[in-house]
């Protein structure tokens, strides 16, 4: 099954689809917790300092 196969694009782009399907997970609650705790705290820092 070379890339002159007429299956060959519909296999590439299912394929591709599928990984952008596993790669777009949204991010945990936990995190976004953190990463807004984390600059909060920077900024109060920098703010007092």
């Amino acid at each position: 099954m070379g890339c002159c196969s007429p299956d060959y694009q519909k296999m590439v782009e299912e394929e591709e689809n599928r990984i952008n399907e596993n790669n777009t997970r949204p991010v945990p609650l936990w995190v976004k917790l953190a990463s807004v705790t984390i600059i909060v705290a920077v900024f109060l820092i920098y703010v007092q300092g």
